[in-house]
């Protein structure tokens, strides 16, 4: 990584490119990152407010579970979230290779080259 920080394309406070000299033949490099995450109905607090002569009564499951998947750049989300990829997982629906390689092709490389020309 330290050999192509010479490269990586960095930002002011103004989210404007700061110009950087490169070499010949040269291209600068944008890091990129994929995030995923998984958040279910029944995820959150563990303590409630209740009445201390009642019982709480709690799902016992995980519930229905939701799947993200999203690419960020140095200055924030890849095209303003248009390339995030949300999916109700569980049972016999999951997040798969197939599914992460088609939101690349398909919608995040595209959206790099429009964002990052040259």
């Amino acid at each position: 990584m330290a050999a192509y920080k010479s490269r990586m394309m960095e930002w002011d406070d103004n989210l404007q490119p700061i110009v950087k000299e490169l070499g010949e033949g040269e291209k600068p490099l944008v890091f990129i990152t994929h995030d995923e995450s998984t958040f279910n109905s029944n995820d959150g607090r563990k303590h409630i407010w209740i009445h201390e002569d009642k019982s709480p009564l709690r799902k016992k499951g995980r519930g229905q579970g939701l799947h993200v998947s999203d690419y960020l750049t140095p200055i924030g989300r890849l095209d303003d979230s248009k390339v995030c990829e949300t999916l109700k997982c569980g049972g016999d629906i999951w997040w798969t290779g197939e599914l992460m390689m088609e939101q690349l092709t398909n919608k995040a490389i595209p959206a790099f080259e429009r964002a990052f020309p040259g």
